[in-house]
């Protein structure tokens, strides 16, 4: 099991994504499972991740929806 939390203040490249972005924060929080499956030398994993954001542009808060991502994966070595 495990758990992440990140924060990203003022990241956002306002010439690539949106002019005129004066301020920018991105708050992301998770949680996942991976299980080692040592018999076929792989792994499996479950995982949950939220994100929100704050933007600013030209002095007027975008409105933002929250983001929910579920995510499963496996990894075989060879």
């Amino acid at each position: 099991f495990y758990g992440e939390y990140g924060e990203n203040t003022d990241k956002m490249d306002s010439d690539a994504f949106l002019a005129g972005v004066t301020d920018s924060e991105l708050q992301q929080f998770g949680i996942g499972v991976v299980q080692e499956v040592d018999a076929a030398a792989m792994s499996v994993w479950l995982a949950y991740r939220h994100y929100e954001a704050d933007i600013t542009q030209g002095g007027l808060d975008l409105d933002t929806e929250d983001l929910d991502l579920v995510k499963a994966g496996a990894l075989i070595n060879f």
